[in-house]
């Protein structure tokens, strides 16, 4: 068995025993470097698939990285962004929708720390990733519950997965993000009954400035109880219209609630790319296509 499975095995058994304003909208433009003491989260469009950027003036973190089919387009996207090294990586679960992009994309970029969920898949592209992981002799981590990191003017803390799960959407890896008085949810695929237990232990911790929307704006993610804790201006969905046949994402009952909670909303599938510019006090949003239509109707 390669080295790195049981790292992640080894990790598994030690874990388990141990007020901002809106951001305001404008087209994206040409790539600008960052002021002193600013942050850029770029939600990438990766179609039905989730990928997040999130850069500082002296690191690179890397929340999932799209489908195995992404990987050339995230490479573009990075390269685009100045990106040299990948400090953080996080695969917040083993779907390829999350993990596609890391086999190539670790190859063609240094990465100090891998973060993976603790649990596994037999998958070809999710053993493809931790060869990738094994041959490059990266740092492989499953975070514990509570874990803080800091960033340079950023700290990170990982909420769950609070325990080990059989669905692999709701061992997402949950962590959230604070830049001064702003703050970042992201919780990958995990479902509602995640979300309630996550109310459970973290109550008004949730609190986020914006969300990135569960499971690609799914109706069995994004409840009420978990939007209301939250309480976000602004929530980001990650999906592809050309995908609703199949998956319907986002699904109607989200937007509705959405809008009836008066939140600001960016999706993807309507608008590309979503770059975000935050100083610690202020964020303004920019957007890769225009779009005139209502971002509340599928």
């Amino acid at each position: 068995m390669r080295k790195v499975i049981k790292k992640v095995t080894l990790l598994v058994a030690i874990c388990f025993i141990a007020t901002s304003l809106f951001g305001c909208e404008k087209q994206m433009g040409k790539q600008e470097s960052l002021a002193t003491g600013n942050i850029q989260i770029s939600y990438i469009d990766v179609g039905q698939a989730d990928a997040t950027l999130i850069q500082g003036n002296d690191f690179n973190i890397l929340i999932d990285a799209g489908n195995k089919a992404d990987s050339q387009l995230m490479i573009d996207f990075l390269q685009k962004k100045n990106v040299n090294k990948i400090d953080i990586a996080v695969g917040t679960h083993a779907h390829e929708d999350h993990v596609g992009g890391f086999p190539e994309i670790l190859k063609a970029f240094e990465c100090d720390t891998f973060y993976i969920s603790n649990t596994t898949s037999s998958s070809k592209i999710y053993e493809s990733l931790l060869d990738v992981l094994d041959d490059r002799n990266i740092s492989v981590r499953i975070p514990d519950v509570g874990e803080e990191l800091t960033l340079g003017d950023i700290n990170i803390k990982f909420y769950g997965p609070l325990k080990k799960y059989k669905d692999l959407n709701d061992s997402s890896i949950i962590l959230k993000l604070t830049h001064g008085n702003n703050s970042y949810l992201f919780t990958g695929d995990a479902e509602s009954g995640v979300e309630k237990e996550l109310i459970k232990k973290w109550g008004n911790q949730l609190k986020s400035t914006v969300y990135q929307a569960g499971h690609h704006g799914s109706s069995t993610s994004n409840s009420s109880q978990f939007l209301k804790k939250i309480s976000p201006q602004t929530v980001i969905i990650s999906s592809n219209k050309e995908d609703a046949p199949r998956y319907g994402h986002p699904h109607i009952e989200t937007l509705d609630l959405l809008k009836s909670l008066n939140i600001q909303l960016y999706r993807t599938d309507k608008q590309g790319t979503v770059i975000l510019t935050d100083d610690g006090n202020h964020y303004t949003i920019q957007t890769e296509k225009e779009y005139s239509g209502n971002l509340y109707k599928k």
